[in-house]
């Protein structure tokens, strides 16, 4: 049963017996009745015999054509005709019900079942039996293909189709259109009298030539045993029926091994297929062939509905292998029904040793739920002798649970959830008429995003002009063909000259392709500005997953519109929506008031909260504005900002329904969410609530109801909490391998991951990180992303700094979080990079002391970033210090967890800087005087800083190198101390750089035997002719050849192929430019060599095409020109 309806555990009285199948009395509305089973009483349909006569009323211009159909047989004809006329037969019934069925959707099937309780109303409920029976023994083709949308009226063909005899060959039946009225026929002879049942049973005796009736016969009459099926051709109708009559394990095994019948069987309806099952099977068999047959089936099973139909079916089987089956699974609500129909099982065999350990924890919360739900029995389970897992048993039974808060003492938000509290008025329905927004469309970029979006999938174009003009009047006749598909132009427009390209901007036709704007949209929006965000928008109000990111840059009246229906909407782009109104602010707001004082219903109420989240440090700005609109307006306007329509949650004009509950955890296996206070826990009851509170799509983590709840609980517990929420329903995807959210109405991924990160912390991010590390996917990575983003610690930003650069999965969704979260900062991602290295604990000296309890550690970093331990006698330790009987046993553990862990944080965080470094060479980073200064005081950066020579770039771009001294001064060549102007710029010198005092440098580091963290003073340097720097061209490798094999060293150093096709362009970028190598035709052979055509450079088009041979190698500055020789050097070495 659901969460939300069980009943207190420790009410439960102890199970009289707990190896005896019981089945419990809520299956019994789901079961297919069986006589001398678990019957209900059958409730008849008020007026069934008017609700029949209806239906075939309604069906009576199709009973005509079909009842004159070509393939019509003359004896049903007669039937039907003869039933309507007043002298009814059980086959007349059945011709007309069999052409009303072929009216019908799938959908709308079960309003047949009328024609049960009308046919056994009137003549009684064999002649519905044989009726039935008469009705599996004919076909009449479907007025619809199956599905409920899928129309077969065009077809005119099949209205001649007839009711005739089901042939030898259709006996195979996949859809039975009937079934409701079979199910119903079943139930009305289960209950009726012996005699009556009698005479149903000798008028369905089974025929030699009628195979799928025979199988209708034995569902209506699961008691009788005399039906001999064939096992060949089996189809999905078949299956479904039989798996609800037999009480054969031999005869399931046979069905099972039908899997796309047994597929589509569950699709109609699993719980009441299985627990049918199960209880035709229970009398014949022992339980453990039972639970062996349920643990078999649910492996095979597709689908969450099924899965957990065999779960529940699992949870009633009396046995250690059903148990255990459960163990383990995402889906905790039958394992914890189970847990409570055998506490005795359940105590003894969650006790043992569990390898995951991810659902160790889990088990030992419900273990001690148990423990202290059934003290007694687990008492007497611990004093035997022979019992495994004596210790976590003792451990569960002594654990000391946090006693439940008061109910004054729970937080509002779910004392009074949402859904509870009938719909509030809005605090001003003023509604304004005839407001409309300011026209245009204005730009606003971070300092450097422009340039940095011009970068994004730059690749070396391979098309000349003649390929551009080609590809352009290729677009131009498809749109004068009619085709507006879009393909290919995306392409066009980030790359082509800009004569070509202007006209097809200009042309309303012209249609940008979502999928194609995911790789080259800020491309497009970088290039062209205004001039191309109207059909950008467009694109993005089609597929905003693809291309709404495009929009950032633009602010108008309809991008808001959308961003507001988007942050209301589609949970997926609330943060999207919210960076975009963050970001253009007051603009944003004053374009909303219109929609916001519009008329009363969804797109107001949509608007107002945008509006909101826009106004957010700019009041003033925003009530100013609204003061153009007169008097009225800017009260309004005034007061929405002082109430804030998001402080309740709830939206003001209209109830909240109360969101479905999850039926794939139970809050038995989850951790406690304490108060503040630490000493009281959430009872469950309150926890469920939270479940479903976190789902509102609406909800935000800056309503006052969400803030206020985030204050009254333990941040850690609440975390631990959302992340084991977050664990239970990711063991469930990877347990089903499809997307079973749809089937339940519950975007769980969505709303957990959201959870995540509300309430995570820095331990939540790096169990997302750990978890990231194993396991892919875009769905995945995108809502953990954001995940990481919403939790901002340094952790879960400089993960995303490393997704964006080298991750494939959720890349692009990583990038677009950076740039939201450095436009809010004013930095660029490099200098982020910097901000978020994690500081571990360590103080800005660089010590931390870590606690043993008895003893202590100091530990210190060397500039090799590695740890330093040093004991309470100041003894420098090899190893770590493992714990010893002295110590306090949890202070110990914890401390050596904490050592481990810092020793594993700093070989990854030093390996990351020196990448990074690596890359700064060729691609400098820009840090301001007062930054640098303050990376000196981080306890990892700055020994990494100590090792490495600097450049000071002065406001006359005058470049002077120096190092950081061992004190944090800063001293030049000379070693004499160095004066950092406020107004420099810092970055990471090139030896190529330095020069004449390269070779001063290196003997001034040797001599205070620094170690460098990467190779820079001992970075070979390279340089240009005088001649070759005005050159267009790097002449001296023209020519050359050299097998393509040797090419894959480059690319460890950020070479790629154009278009990832050996023999195209071969490049990599250097500062503000790419280097470029080209070559000749290549037949393709990988035997045969590469010969170098051209060695060039070039950078992404501007406002204005540029012809790419045009920039002279200069261009590549001292860094980039001794990288691109040394690059060369080594390729032909």
């Amino acid at each position: 049963m659901p969460p939300s309806q069980k009943a207190s555990a420790v009410t439960d009285p102890l199970p009289a017996d707990e190896d005896v199948l019981v089945l419990p009395p809520e299956w019994f509305p789901h079961l297919a009745p069986r006589r001398g089973g678990h019957l209900l009483p059958v409730v008849p349909i008020k007026k069934a015999i008017e609700k029949a006569d209806k239906l075939v009323a309604a069906a009576q211009e199709t009973i005509e054509q079909r009842l004159l159909g070509n393939t019509a047989w003359a004896r049903f004809t007669a039937a039907a005709r003869e039933h309507q006329a007043g002298n009814p037969s059980p086959l007349g019934a059945a011709v007309l019900a069999g052409i009303v069925a072929s009216t019908l959707t799938d959908a709308k099937l079960q309003r047949l079942e009328v024609f049960a309780d009308a046919w056994a109303a009137a003549h009684g409920v064999v002649f519905a039996a044989e009726a039935v029976a008469e009705l599996a023994d004919m076909t009449v083709t479907s007025a619809y293909s199956g599905s409920a949308r899928s129309w077969r009226g065009s077809n005119k063909t099949h209205l001649l189709e007839g009711p005739r005899l089901r042939s030898r060959d259709e006996q195979h039946v996949d859809r039975w259109p009937g079934e409701p009225i079979a199910r119903r026929v079943r139930a009305l002879l289960a209950e009726a009298d012996e005699a009556l049942y009698r005479r149903a049973v000798h008028a369905l005796e089974p025929r030699p030539h009628g195979r799928f009736r025979n199988v209708v016969t034995a569902f209506l009459l699961p008691t009788e045993q005399w039906q001999q099926h064939e096992d060949r051709g089996i189809g999905a109708a078949e299956v479904e029926l039989r798996l609800q009559t037999t009480t054969s394990f031999t005869e399931v095994a046979l069905l099972l091994s039908h899997t796309e019948g047994v597929r589509r069987a569950y699709e109609n309806n699993p719980r009441g297929l299985v627990f049918t099952l199960v209880e035709g099977l229970a009398g014949s068999a022992h339980p453990e062939k039972l639970a062996a047959l349920l643990h078999g089936m649910r492996s095979q099973s597709k689908g969450i509905r099924a899965w957990s139909a065999l779960s529940e079916a699992l949870a009633v089987v009396p046995t250690d292998d059903a148990f255990l089956a459960l163990v383990g699974v995402g889906l905790a609500d039958p394992l914890v029904s189970a847990a409570h129909r055998f506490p005795r099982r359940a105590l003894r065999l969650l006790a043992k040793p569990v390898e995951d350990e991810g659902f160790s924890e889990r088990a030992m919360l419900l273990l001690r739920r148990l423990a202290n739900s059934y003290p007694e029995l687990a008492a007497e389970i611990l004093a035997k002798p022979s019992t495994t897992g004596r210790e976590r048993l003792a451990t569960a039974i002594h654990a000391t649970a946090a006693p439940e808060a008061e109910p004054a003492t729970v937080p509002a938000l779910l004392a009074e959830p949402p859904w509870s509290r009938a719909g509030a008025v809005s605090a001003d329905t003023t509604v304004v008429e005839g407001l409309t927004p300011a026209a245009g469309t204005t730009v606003r970029w971070a300092p450097g995003e422009r340039a940095a979006w011009r970068w994004q999938n730059f690749q070396v174009a391979s098309s000349s002009r003649t390929g551009f003009e080609t590809r352009a009047a290729s677009i131009t006749k498809s749109l004068d063909q009619g085709d507006l598909s879009g393909g290919n132009t995306a392409w066009l427009f980030a790359n082509g000259p800009m004569d070509l390209i202007e006209p097809l901007i200009r042309d309303d036709r012209t249609k940008l392709d979502s999928w194609e704007l995911i790789g080259h949209g800020r491309r497009l929006a970088a290039r062209h500005g205004t001039a191309l965000a109207e059909k950008l928008r467009r694109a993005a109000a089609e597929e905003p997953r693809n291309a709404g990111h495009t929009l950032l840059p633009f602010c108008d009246a309809a991008t808001a519109t959308l961003m507001a229906h988007w942050r209301a909407r589609r949970p997926v782009l609330r943060h999207l929506a919210d960076t975009w109104l963050a970001r253009h602010g007051s603009e944003a707001a004053t374009l909303l008031i219109p929609a916001a004082l519009g008329p009363l219903g969804r797109d107001r109420l949509h608007a107002r909260q945008a509006l909101w989240v826009a106004a957010q440090g700019c009041e003033s700005a925003v009530i100013e504005a609204a003061g153009e609109h007169g008097t009225a307006v800017q009260q309004s306007i005034a007061t929405l900002l002082a109430t804030n329509p998001l402080l309740d949650g709830a939206p003001a004009e209209e109830a909240v329904p109360e969101p479905a509950a999850a039926v794939w955890v139970d809050v038995e296996v989850l951790p406690p969410v304490l108060l503040s206070s630490g000493e009281q826990r959430l009872p469950d009851a309150d926890v469920r609530t939270l479940l479903h509170v976190l789902q509102l799509p609406w909800l935000s983590r800056s309503s006052k109801a969400l803030v206020e709840f985030h204050a009254r609980c333990d941040s850690r517990s609440l975390a631990e909490f959302c992340w084991q929420l977050f664990l239970a329903k990711f063991r469930i995807d990877q347990q089903e391998g499809e997307n079973w959210e749809k089937a339940l109405g519950c975007p769980a991924t969505s709303w957990v991951a959201r959870a995540l990160g509300w309430f995570g912390d820095d331990q939540t991010a790096r169990d997302i990180v750990e978890l990231l590390r194993h396991h892919k996917g875009k769905d995945l990575t995108t809502s953990l992303f954001t995940a990481l983003a919403d939790i901002g610690t340094d952790r879960a930003w400089s993960h995303l700094i490393r997704s964006a650069r080298r991750g494939r999965a959720g890349r692009e969704h990583a990038e677009l979080l950076l740039a939201a979260h450095t436009y809010r900062q004013s930095c660029s991602t490099a200098q982020l990079a910097d901000q978020v290295v994690p500081r571990l604990g360590f103080s800005a000296a660089g010590t931390l002391t870590v606690d043993y309890g008895v003893r202590q550690f100091a530990c210190g970093l060397n500039d090799g970033l590695q740890v330093v331990i040093t004991d309470g006698a100041g003894k420098t330790l090899k190893t770590l210090p493992r714990p010893v009987q002295k110590d306090e046993p949890t202070a110990a553990a914890q401390g050596y967890q904490r050592l481990r862990e810092l020793r594993d944080d700093l070989s990854r965080i030093a390996e990351e800087l020196a990448q990074r470094l690596e890359r700064e060479l060729v691609q400098p980073t820009d840090r301001n005087s007062a930054q640098f200064r303050a990376q000196l005081g981080h306890p990892i950066l700055c020994p990494m800083w100590r090792g490495l020579v600097w450049l000071a770039i002065d406001a006359e771009g005058t470049q002077r190198a120096f190092r950081v001294a061992e004190d944090g001064t800063f001293a030049d060549v000379e070693d004499d101390e160095f004066h950092l102007d406020d107004h420099s710029t810092v970055t990471l010198a090139h030896p190529a750089q330095l020069g004449d005092d390269l070779r001063r440098w290196t003997e001034l580091f040797g001599e205070y035997k620094v170690i460098q963290p990467i190779v820079q003073l001992g970075r070979p340097v390279h340089r240009l002719e005088p001649e070759e720097r005005g050159a267009v061209e790097l002449a001296r490798y023209q020519g050359k050849n050299i097998g393509h094999g040797r090419f894959k060293d480059l690319t460890i150093r950020g070479w790629e192929w154009a278009e990832g096709r050996v023999g195209k362009p071969f490049a990599r970028r250097m500062g503000a430019v790419m280097a470029v190598l080209e070559f000749e035709h290549w037949d393709g052979a990988w035997s045969g060599d590469l010969v170098i055509a051209k060695v060039r450079i070039t950078r992404p088009a501007g406002s204005e095409f540029r012809d790419d041979h045009g920039l002279p190698l200069s261009e590549l500055g001292l860094a980039g020109e001794s990288e691109l020789l040394n690059d060369l050097h080594d390729l032909f070495a």
